[in-house]
């Protein structure tokens, strides 16, 4: 396969104003319910059964994503099936969308060692990037960043609940001084100024936190990508992010994962109709509500 450069496709679709991040966080039991309740898929494990699901989901959404996002954990749980489902579901990716950006969301990052073995599997896997922590701070983050053909995301103000136990705790930025920022606005300053040295990195800021988001936006301007998870399920909404943080000509996506990839159907709906529906929904809503606020 050819050399792949996330930034050449993120910007491409970002000129085509694809702002939605399909989360692959696939349920092999999800899956499995579905089969046992009709739904044909081909395929006899649980790893076949989910390779198939993400094929159809693919094919729904390949002219609608700006981004997929397939979370490790999920298919870890798959046991020694783990990584030949990871490995076909990027391969499939890469056949149905070729021209959409596929990360793994990870997060990783840990000493230089380890890090070498994470690397290793993004190029086994040949994703286009993946989700960062960012604890271990900016030495730490340097072999990924350091791949330039690669894309990142950093992750800032993360969308599930409970994130602000450290995440807004208020921190001086000098010895000595007054604590006037909390600790997550201080990362992303770090992440703007210092991790994206070779344009690649981005950050996570949650789409459940909107108020966040938008000081987050704030800080690091329109030209960094900005990844803001937890539309649908978790409980945000896209307009809301929208107005905060993803307005027109600002970089990013929105990520929904089980509000689009197990929509529920509605009367008469096949289960591949419920999941373009569902991406057609989230895709609708950042563009008319970016075209509302641009009026």
């Amino acid at each position: 396969m050819a050399e792949r450069i996330y930034n050449e496709l993120f910007d491409q679709q970002h000129a085509l104003r694809k702002h939605t991040c399909v989360g692959l966080d696939t349920n092999d039991e999800v899956v499995q319910q579905m089969v046992e309740g009709g739904l044909e898929l081909e395929g006899d494990t649980p790893g076949e059964l989910v390779v198939a699901y993400n094929t159809m989901v693919l094919e729904e959404t390949a002219d609608i994503a700006g981004i997929y996002k397939p979370n490790l954990q999920f298919y870890l749980g798959l046991g020694y099936e783990a990584i030949t489902t990871l490995k076909q579901t990027f391969q499939k990716a890469h056949s149905i969308a070729p021209e959409v950006p596929i990360v793994l969301d990870a997060k990783f990052q840990d000493i230089d060692s380890t890090n070498n073995g994470s690397m290793k599997l993004l190029k086994f896997l040949e994703a286009d990037g993946a989700t960062l922590h960012v604890y271990l701070g900016s030495q730490a983050s340097s072999p990924f960043l350091d791949v330039k053909n690669m894309g990142f995301f950093a992750l800032d103000r993360t969308s599930n609940p409970g994130a602000g136990e450290f995440q807004d705790l208020w921190v001086a930025t000098n010895q000595g001084e007054p604590a006037t920022k909390k600790l997550y606005e201080v990362a992303a300053e770090i992440i703007h100024e210092k991790w994206n040295r070779n344009g690649n990195c981005g950050l996570v800021a949650g789409a459940t936190y909107p108020d966040e988001a938008g000081i987050i936006r704030n800080i690091v301007g329109s030209d960094l990508m900005v990844l803001f998870p937890g539309v649908g399920t978790q409980g945000g909404t896209a307009p809301e992010i929208v107005l905060q943080a993803l307005r027109r000509g600002q970089k990013g996506v929105v990520n929904a994962s089980r509000s689009t990839i197990f929509a529920a159907r509605l009367e008469g709906e096949t289960q591949r109709q419920a999941i373009r529906r569902a991406a057609f929904k989230l895709h609708d809503e950042i563009f008319d509500t970016q075209e509302q606020l641009a009026a």
